[in-house]
């Protein structure tokens, strides 16, 4: 077997692992149905778009050195249409959270992230991964919103005891070098578990809203109906 042959294998391989896990993050409380025209998924009442997934695979690869094969691109746009189904549950639930974030906060964000470039290297950047300014910024007041979701609906479950950090710093004492600060290193340790458990939590949490959610992921559907067995 070639080394071509075997890493249009490997990415074959690759892209259906994707696919199922894809589909097993879909919870469906109704009848399934056929997608409309340009529809890749559906979450609740909300249609992902082509044009929506575009974009959004657009930002990931644009300006990248070399182009991904095809087997490659289709295994990306899963994972990021995956993202993007996760992002709208949580938007979805802010909505009934009420939680909101002002022009104020997301032309702030804007200016931070502009704070690095000129004028004329940030619009050349937004064009090289085909987003506009308003496309930007739609990002940005997404990624504003589901901060306040966390912070309202995960952070404060973010406890670590003195218990949980005083046995991780006994069990790795004999490790650590004689001039290490007993305090500065169970802070490090209090921050190291609550990385940890933010990330569990996280997981844990947008797993129950996509148990409570219908969500049809028709593109991961149609990519599997593409490589099912003849």
């Amino acid at each position: 077997m070639s080394a071509y042959k075997i890493s249009r294998s490997f990415f074959l391989f690759i892209l259906l692992v994707t696919v199922n896990l894809a589909l097993a993050g879909c919870r469906s409380h109704g009848s399934g149905g056929s997608a409309e025209p340009g529809v890749m998924a559906q979450v609740n009442a909300y249609k992902v778009q082509r044009s929506e997934l575009d974009k959004a695979y657009n930002t990931q690869v644009g300006g990248a050195p070399q182009k991904p094969t095809a087997t490659e691109e289709t295994a990306l746009r899963l994972q990021i249409l995956d993202q993007i189904i996760q992002t709208q549950l949580i938007l979805q639930r802010a909505e009934k959270l009420g939680i909101k974030v002002s022009n104020d906060d997301v032309e702030a964000r804007l200016t931070k992230a502009k704070a690095a470039y000129t004028r004329e290297e940030f619009q050349k950047k937004l064009q090289t991964i085909g987003l506009s300014e308003d496309d930007y910024k739609t990002y940005l007041q997404h990624g504003l919103i589901v901060d306040k979701v966390i912070e309202k609906e995960i952070t404060p479950k973010l406890t670590v005891s003195d218990a949980e950090v005083n046995a991780f710093y006994d069990q790795h004492k004999a490790q650590l070098p004689p001039s290490a600060d007993e305090n500065q290193v169970k802070q490090q340790i209090r921050d190291k578990l609550r990385s940890e458990l933010e990330q569990v939590l996280k997981v844990a949490y947008t797993e129950d809203l996509r148990n409570g959610a219908e969500i049809h992921n028709y593109y991961a559907e149609e990519v599997l109906k593409g490589h099912s067995p003849k």
